[in-house]
Order: structure tokens, then sequence, then C-alpha cells
């Protein structure tokens, strides 16, 4: 959820407003207390937050918020039944209270019951229209966690309406648009969010992603330049920068990008991943096996270097025992995923053993859309086991696919002596 300690003390704020007139000594040391409570939990300092909001609680025992305070304190010493019983007593003392409702909304969302955190942010809402933290959190969670893209829109859009300045909201919005596929809206979404806050990485993340998945390379690449600028160690900018230029063939520049990551986060497995496939494409095996190696030792249920080390081992020939086993581990960390069982097929086929690559080369060739080389090698496997007519249906079946493709047509020519 998008709420911080500051939007929290705003809500006290508010909260702590009314009836100010009547009570305005005892209303002033509340007051006094919360501050400095949520001055403490800024810094991190429960124990002190805790006794201040405690003190609140004393001078001022009609009012909810130093309850909502203590609920958070709760909350965030992962004590979720004590901030039950705080917020229980808050909606006690304070049913039409839209902070007490919302605060019970997020308590809703820390237990995971997503049903009944809409309802209570629904019922924040209906108590005062105008109560922001609700409706950015009913977004979020429409957007985050129900799916509901286009409720999603609505609410932030209300969001918006309430505090046009809020550049979460105007960010939340852009990806619930892109998830519409409304990608012009959504570029102007992001485009808004950064405007408001040109520091927060964020929008600009998000923005390089909406152009590559809009097949716009060159403007996803000036966005995460763009970012890299501002944050030169922000990491998922250099990694999905590196994804560009390596998409683009620009090989060396994807390796500046995919070193810089992997000496920022020396234990992310992906950006080691990352760099092995920038190698393996320049042919530079050696560096590439180091960096599958180092990917698999930091994250041993990672499919993808095992596969990639496998295939590059199937390759070169050499050490087909150790090739199989990472292909199997590929294989059973992700079974559905037909560039696995070719790789595994192909380990199979060099090994002769033609049943079993037979096997899971017909799973291989499942891909969507399906692939030439997926069906040639499944021709030469029933080749291999003397299957004249399934060999040639695979091949026929590649050459369907891709017309120019020589091997399989030399194979195809072979068998059927034409």
């Amino acid at each position: 959820m998008r709420g911080t300690y500051s939007v929290a003390l705003l809500m006290v704020l508010a909260v702590l407003a009314v009836g100010c007139t009547a009570r305005t000594a005892t209303v002033s040391r509340t007051q006094n207390q919360i501050d400095a409570a949520y001055q403490a939990l800024n810094r991190g300092d429960l124990q002190t937050a805790e006794k201040a909001f405690q003190e609140a609680h004393r001078l001022d025992p009609d009012s909810s918020a130093p309850l909502l305070g203590l609920a958070e304190v709760a909350r965030l010493r992962n004590n979720l039944d004590g901030a039950e019983g705080w917020l229980r007593k808050a909606l006690r003392i304070a049913p039409n209270d839209a902070a007490a409702h919302w605060a019970w909304g997020r308590y809703e969302f820390a237990r995971k019951r997503y049903t009944a955190a809409e309802a209570s942010f629904r019922m924040a809402i209906a108590v005062n229209p105008n109560w922001f933290p609700a409706h950015i959190d009913l977004a979020d969670l429409y957007m985050s966690v129900l799916r509901k893209p286009g409720e999603a829109v609505r609410a932030y859009r209300e969001a918006i309406r309430l505090n046009p300045n809020h550049s979460g909201a105007h960010h939340g919005l852009g990806m619930a648009l892109w998830a519409l596929r409304r990608m012009k809206e959504a570029e102007a979404a992001f485009l808004e969010a950064i405007r408001l806050d040109p520091t927060n990485p964020l929008p600009r993340q998000a923005l390089g992603r909406l152009y590559l998945s809009w097949q716009k390379p060159e403007q996803a690449l000036r966005a995460f330049s763009g970012l890299l600028r501002l944050q030169p160690a922000f990491l998922p900018a250099l990694m999905d920068r590196g994804d560009v230029y390596l998409a683009k063939g620009q090989l060396d520049l994807a390796l500046v990008d995919y070193r810089k990551a992997t000496a920022i986060a020396p234990k992310n497995a992906e950006a080691w991943f990352k760099l092995g496939s920038a190698y393996q494409l320049k042919r530079q095996y050696t560096e590439a096996e180091r960096a599958y190696r180092e990917a698999i030792r930091l994250n041993p249920n990672y499919a993808l270097p095992h596969n990639n080390l496998a295939w590059m081992l199937a390759l070169g020939r050499r050490n087909l025992d150790e090739a199989l086993t990472l292909a199997q581990r590929a294989v059973a960390l992700a079974p559905n995923i037909p560039e696995f069982q070719d790789t595994l097929g192909m380990i199979h086929l060099q090994r002769r053993e033609v049943d079993a690559a037979i096997a899971a080369l017909q799973k291989a060739t499942s891909a969507k859309p399906p692939r030439a080389e997926f069906y040639y090698r499944l021709g030469i496997a029933y080749s291999h086991k003397r299957d004249r007519q399934h060999a040639i249906q695979a091949l026929r079946k590649a050459l369907e696919i891709q017309k120019d493709f020589p091997e399989a047509r030399r194979e195809l020519s072979r068998l059927t002596g034409r």
C-alpha cells in the first residue's frame, strides 16, 4: 500500500481538528504527543512512538487518533492481533471516522482478506468522500491484488481529482491503463508522474518498460538512459537497458550494463544470468559459463541458467553427463517451457538415447508459435529410430514453418530420395 507515516500524520491532524474549539488545551497537548509519536515512527523508534501514543490516549481517551497510532505500532511489530484490538476500540469510539475505517482496511489487507479490505476502504469513502488515503489504497488494491484494472483506473482518477499533485496516483493510473492496453493514456500518466516527482525512479522505469511492450525500443532506451543519468546505480534500469541493447544486437553495450549490474548487486542471480547470455551471444563461452555457474550458485532454483549452460555444454560436445543433469534440472523446475524440453531432447539425442529424445522433443513442439528447429530435431530423432514416416512428417512441418531451412530440406531429401 502507498501510505506513509507522513500520510498517517495528515490523517491524525484531520481527525484531531474535529471539536478543537471545545477542548483546545487538551487537543493541543494531545496533538503534541501525536506529533512526537509520528516523528519517532519516522525514525523507526517504535518504543518512543508507543509511549507518546499512550500518553495521547491518556490525555484524550475519546479520540480515535492515538488508538490508530498504537495500531500502527503494533502492525510494524508484526503484532496483527494487537493492531486488531486497538482498531476495534477506535471504531467503537468513532464509528463514523473515515480514518478508522481506512486503517481497518489496511489491517484486513495485511491479513490478506482483500474483499474485506475493499469493503472497509469503500466505507471510509462513504463516510468521507474526500478522504484521499482510502481512494489511493482502494486503487492500489484493485491494481496489485484483485487484478481489476478498470476499477483501478476509476479509483486512481478519483484520487487524482482530490490530490492532482500526487505522483504515485499518476504512476498507479499509468500501470492500470497499461494493463488495459491504453498505451497513449498510460504514457501521459507516467510522464505526469515524472513531472511531479522527477527524482522517483519508478515511473521512469515503468515508462521505459511501457515503450518496450509498445515496440518502441529507441524511446525505451531514452527513458532508461535518462533514469540512469539521475541514478547511475539503479539496478532495474541497468538490466532493462542491457536487455534492449541485447535485443538490438549491441552486445558490447549490453555487457557494459550487465557488468555494472553484477558489480552493484553481486548476489543477484538474474544479473549474472543476463551477463552470461550476452557473453554467450558474443561466443565468449568461458566467460558465459562462469556467469551461468555463478547464477546457479546464487539461486539453485533458477531454471534459465541451468538450461543455457546445458545447451552450451551440449553444443561443445563436452561433459554430456553434466549437460544432461543441468537440462533435467531446468525441466524439473519449469516443465512447461518448450525450449527447456528442446535442450533436454538435443542432449538425449547426442547421447544416443533416442526414445528419451523423442519424448522431450515432442513436448518441445508444443511451442506457440511453433518452432521449425524443434520439429527438425524431432525429425532427426525419428530418423535415428528408423521411424521414416514420423521423421518425414516432422521435417515437412519444419519446412512448412520455415521454408528456408537447408538442413531440414537435406534430411528430408535423404529420406524421400527426392
